[in-house]
């Protein structure tokens, strides 16, 4: 468009889950992926955010860990704060 000089995208995505039910299906999903490998991760899910912390063995893990966040409904963004041992 002619004189656009930027644009501010302002689009949020709602859900019905609490950040409750987020957290515990994340936690879940990080259970299921392999229940030895949870123990070094940390999730804190806030309005839909999931951030996780800690410390994996490998790169795969930590892609595995990321994908399983994202696979509960209601997750926005994750924030990917693990470490590689």
């Amino acid at each position: 468009m002619r004189g656009v000089l930027g644009f501010v995208n302002q689009i949020a995505v709602r859900t019905n889950e609490t950040e409750v039910e987020v957290g515990v299906q994340n936690a879940a999903a990080l259970a299921r992926w392999a229940e030895h490998e949870c123990d070094g991760i940390a999730i804190d899910v806030r309005d839909g955010v999931v951030t996780l912390t800690g410390t994996v063995r490998s790169l795969a893990e930590k892609r595995a860990a990321c994908q399983a966040a994202w696979s509960a409904p209601g997750v926005g963004q994750v924030v990917d704060q693990l470490n590689v041992a």
